[in-house]
């Protein structure tokens, strides 16, 4: 099992991760007046999903909330977060609705395969609570953003 400060670690580069998706969302919300519901929600729950986290980050102070499998790969989480930055640069400068699309599905699609909150585990009711709707919002974002990715057809 891995250290309390290990987890605090992790769980603070978890929360700058959540706040730069939101902040992506929000720059696509911004800019795709026909997806705006979309993202604007998705930025709003990345928001409270960042909040979640800094909850979860209190319960793992009190050791009750920690990292249960070695293989979390802390580096990977540093590439995405520089990774996020140069999308929401990209964003910025401006991409096509459709190219917005694919990226959220691929930042929802990676955050499932990496299975990023299954390496915690919590004895409080309320940590528990809070890994398992992570894990639940993730593949709903993912779907919700194929849906509209979809209805529009293959990025070109």
């Amino acid at each position: 099992m891995v250290g309390v400060q290990e987890a605090l670690s992790v769980l603070g580069l978890l929360i700058k991760h959540e706040e730069l998706i939101a902040e992506l969302y929000d720059q696509f919300a911004r800019r795709y007046a026909g997806h705006r519901a979309l993202w604007s929600g998705l930025a709003d729950e990345e928001r409270e999903h960042a909040n979640w986290i800094r909850r979860l980050y209190l319960l793992a102070q009190r050791g009750e909330v920690r990292i249960v499998e070695e293989r979390f790969n802390v580096q990977a989480l540093r590439t995405s977060l520089h990774y996020m930055k140069v999308l929401l640069e990209h964003a910025r400068q401006g991409i096509s609705a459709e190219r917005a699309l694919a990226v959220g599905v691929q930042i929802e699609s990676s955050m499932a395969e990496d299975r990023r909150f299954e390496v915690f585990a919590s004895n409080d009711a309320e940590g528990q609570r809070l890994l398992e709707q992570l894990r639940r919002d993730i593949q709903g974002h993912r779907a919700r953003i194929e849906q509209a990715r979809d209805a529009i057809g293959p990025v070109a």
